[in-house]
């Protein structure tokens, strides 16, 4: 058996998915959205190895048929109690669901494709930034900041050319403008951190690396962020 955390609704788990199917693999998803609702977990963790099972869409899967698990998309927790009126008690649910799966995933012993070691390194992507800049490998100036006089002092440093992202993703980059640094603009730093860059100018070469091998393309577009770029284009490089 391999598991899939993803949906078929997410264009790479589905890739996967069919893949190992037509490779006659017995292949489930494991949708983080439906546990505890459809999805079950039942596990006895004290008696010196891992027995419990899995329940998936009224499917019972024992831990010791999990061969492999590719972790590709961990859509979280949200689960609310009904007519429940205290956030805090929704929150100390999602605590419990999160510590529930993430324990189990760290004591699976099968082969793991992004294991949550992995996928935490992933999450952090300014401790990356900041282990390549100990390495001495050259990374763009950055400043990871909710203090408005510090971003306001990166920026004249930097001449105004910057961009902002978020710190681990799930927005786009934009270019910093001067009207961004209004007071208005700035407001949102109470929200959260931002973290702001050096803007680089240049061809933009992703390479992955998976065993032993590379593989690298250019993505060649005219916008800031390829992934708003409809005609974006990948080629490959060697």
């Amino acid at each position: 058996m391999i598991l899939i955390i993803g949906s078929e609704e997410e264009t790479h788990s589905r890739h996967i998915f069919d893949a190992l199917k037509k490779r006659k693999e017995d292949v489930e998803y494991w949708d983080t959205r439906k546990f505890p609702i459809t999805n079950r977990i039942n596990w006895y963790p004290t008696v010196g190895k891992n027995i419990g099972n899995f329940i998936i869409n009224n499917k019972k899967i024992d831990f010791s048929d999990v061969k492999c698990v590719f972790w590709r998309w961990n859509y979280g927790f949200n689960v609310k109690l009904k007519n429940s009126e205290n956030p805090r008690t929704d929150s100390i649910l999602n605590y419990e669901l999160t510590a529930t799966a993430e324990s189990l995933y760290n004591a699976l012993d099968c082969k793991w494709v992004n294991g949550p070691a992995a996928i935490n390194m992933h999450k952090t992507k300014a401790f990356q930034l900041f282990s390549m800049a100990q390495m001495g490998i050259r990374v763009p100036k950055t400043l990871i900041s909710n203090d408005k006089y510090e971003v306001r002092k990166f920026a004249e440093e930097n001449n105004c050319d910057l961009i902002f992202k978020p710190v681990q993703g799930g927005g786009y980059t934009k270019v910093l403008s001067q009207n961004d640094l209004c007071d208005e603009r700035l407001k949102c730093l109470n929200s959260g951190a931002v973290q702001f860059q050096e803007r680089l100018d240049g061809v933009d070469i992703r390479v992955y690396v998976i065993g032993d091998k590379f593989f690298a393309s250019e993505i060649r577009t005219n916008s800031i962020d390829f992934r708003i770029d409809e005609n974006a284009e990948i080629v490959p490089v060697s």
